[in-house]
């Protein structure tokens, strides 16, 4: 009874164009002021539709296919962003809806499905493949505090856009399919920006645990109160496994022995070894500025939680650092103090902290207060 009906309609059609084609001719038929032989007067070619693509089937095509082949056929007409329709061999319906778009329509109308593959383009950006305004990612950035770089934008021209700016300057990013990563952001951290098909996503990826205390530092407040953070029952934390604060104990250890690790900004990991008191090491800076450290911190137990602290921002915000004879750099760094007065904090005085490291194996030889920036 389809296939019947089907051709029932298709002489119908027939039909209907040889109707047509007829009076087309008589349409077409000379002017009557025209005489034979003459040229014919010029016409602007007429306007015609763009014909639709082969493979968009409706629902009647879909089911004639479906129930000829015995398999399920796409109602491609019925395509969508985010769905899409079968009609089965009984002639039921199928349609698979997703949460999300999974395909666009190019500028000719024909779908196409997103691909978030990052590229560089001719101009040096970064976009993926195939999303329509998609993000748009900088190659190598440059930005300062008074004028930051846009890393990534979504949007722009005439449009509200969306964007990270930075501050600083990034090294061109390593593309690993949808993945940006901008590598040293902060030291330690890199910035990581994956493209999505409605725009992007943005990470930090932490390389160890002294870049993350570098970055988010201790409690705002310093001075009268401890604010070293401590965890006795992590075996990764700041303590030592004799639980003797930040440092541990050098009480008849080697020289060598690592008490602390840091990260700075030049040299990487530096540590922090019992070295000797005349010399090198904790021992040292104990025996040789134990008491500064002590008058500057204000702590009436423990200075060396202070000590470990005032080191950590001293190597990784240094505000001067300056290379030295016998292959030494010297970092310097401001410390705000603060006291508790009537349990509210109350300015106290600035003290900078000045830590020498040995270029050579990248061990900490002192570490001392001063009124102004020692390192020269």
């Amino acid at each position: 009874m389809v296939v019947s009906g089907v051709a029932r309609w298709s002489r119908r059609v027939v039909a209907g164009v040889s109707g047509l084609f007829a009076a087309a001719l008589v349409v077409s038929g000379l002017p009557v002021d025209q005489a034979w032989g003459e040229d014919p007067p010029s016409e602007p070619a007429p306007q015609v539709s763009t014909p639709v693509a082969s493979d968009v089937k409706d629902f009647p095509s879909a089911l004639v296919e479906a129930r000829a082949t015995g398999e399920r056929v796409e109602i491609t007409a019925e395509r969508s962003e985010a769905s899409t329709t079968w009609v089965n061999p009984d002639g039921t319906v199928t349609t698979q809806q997703f949460a999300a778009p999974v395909r666009f329509q190019d500028e000719s109308g024909a779908w196409q499905k997103f691909d978030t593959t990052l590229v560089e383009q001719a101009d040096g950006s970064i976009t993926p493949v195939a999303v329509p305004g998609g993000v748009v990612l900088a190659g190598e950035v440059e930005g300062t505090v008074g004028d930051p770089a846009v890393v990534a934008e979504v949007g722009g021209a005439d449009e509200a856009s969306v964007a990270i700016a930075w501050e600083d300057s990034l090294a061109d990013p390593v593309l690993k399919g949808s993945t940006a990563t901008y590598a040293g952001a902060w030291p330690g951290i890199d910035l990581v920006v994956h493209a999505t098909r409605d725009g992007f996503e943005q990470s930090f990826l932490i390389a160890h645990r002294d870049a993350l205390l570098g970055y988010v530092g201790v409690d705002s407040i310093v001075g009268a109160n401890a604010t070293a953070y401590s965890y006795p029952t992590d075996p990764v934390n700041s303590r030592d496994v004799d639980g003797r604060g930040p440092f541990g104990s050098c009480f008849a250890r080697k020289e060598t022995r690592v008490v602390q690790k840091y990260w700075s900004r030049f040299d990487g990991t530096v540590k922090m070894q019992c070295g000797t008191k005349k010399q090198w090491g904790l021992r040292h800076i104990r025996h040789g500025h134990g008491s500064d450290w002590k008058a500057v911190s204000g702590f009436r137990g423990s200075w060396t939680k202070f000590l470990d602290w005032a080191i950590r921002e001293a190597l990784y915000r240094s505000e001067v650092v300056v290379s030295q004879p016998d292959n030494k750099r010297c970092y310097s760094a401001p410390m705000v103090l603060y006291k508790m007065v009537n349990g509210k904090p109350q300015y106290w005085k600035t003290r900078y902290t000045n830590v020498v490291v040995s270029k050579n194996n990248r061990t900490i030889i002192s570490a001392f207060p001063s009124r102004k920036a020692w390192c020269k």
